[in-house]
Parts: structure tokens; sequence; C-alpha cells
């Protein structure tokens, strides 16, 4: 990604395989090694299997939605999925 002419980049989750705080600080520490803005939405790994809730994420990555234009697009993004660990 470094070496293209991306303007910024999107993540949307999973960012993790277990929600885990560890797993977390890898994926921020990986990120924030990108010379480009990126924006990231979270998974229902980072939020209803996370070890703290959902704590952990929003203490790295901060705002769990984002909005921003480029050109004539505008850009959003918000976390969705299943609510319930392994509901349907």
């Amino acid at each position: 990604i470094n070496n293209s002419d991306f303007e910024f980049a999107v993540v949307t989750g999973d960012l993790t395989n277990r929600g885990a705080d560890d797993e977390l600080k890898q994926v921020h520490s990986i990120l924030s090694q990108l010379k480009i803005p990126y924006y990231v939405i979270s998974g229902n790994h980072e939020t209803n299997w996370s070890e703290s809730a959902g704590l952990t994420y929003k203490k790295i990555f901060g705002e769990d939605r984002f909005v921003f234009s480029k050109g004539d697009y505008v850009f959003i993004g918000f976390p969705c999925g299943p609510y319930m660990k392994m509901g349907d």
C-alpha cells in the first residue's frame, strides 16, 4: 500500500480472529505503518467476541464509524452484523 498511489485505505472488519486485546494492538501497529490515511470499521469479532466488550477497540481506533468526502464521492462507514455471539 505504501508503494502505491492510493489516497486512503478502508479496512473493514473483522480485524481480529478472537477479538483479543493483543490482536487489536497488533493490527493497530501494522496499520500505523501506513503512509496514507486509513479508516477502520469494526466487525463482530471486535465487538461481540471482544474480551473487553469493545472498549479496547474504541481506545485504540477511536470511533467505530466514519464519513469523509473525496472528489464527488462520500464514504460512510459503520459497523453492522450479528448482535449475539454465534447468533443467527
